[in-house]
């Protein structure tokens, strides 16, 4: 399964810690955060694909809703 939680957007000392830059390719809808703290979770996790490799091949669309109900206040910075 893969699990989606909205999320604030982490404090600068955040990126100042990665061994690496980050760098995002302009237009980029994605943004992966390696190891972003759990204190940025605005709710809990929940799955919104699941891509059964038991079954030797994932269905090829999958659809879900997904309601959140925040747990506390914060930015959400995208969807």
């Amino acid at each position: 399964q893969t699990l989606c939680a909205p999320c604030s957007f982490p404090e600068p000392e955040y990126f100042t810690s990665l061994p690496y830059p980050m760098l995002a390719a302009p237009g980029a809808t994605v943004l992966k955060l390696p190891g972003l703290p759990r204190s940025v979770i605005l709710a809990p996790a929940q799955p919104f694909e699941d891509l059964e490799f038991e079954l030797a091949q994932p269905r090829p669309s999958q659809a879900v809703e997904l309601e959140f109900v925040t747990e506390k206040a914060g930015e959400l910075r995208g969807l």
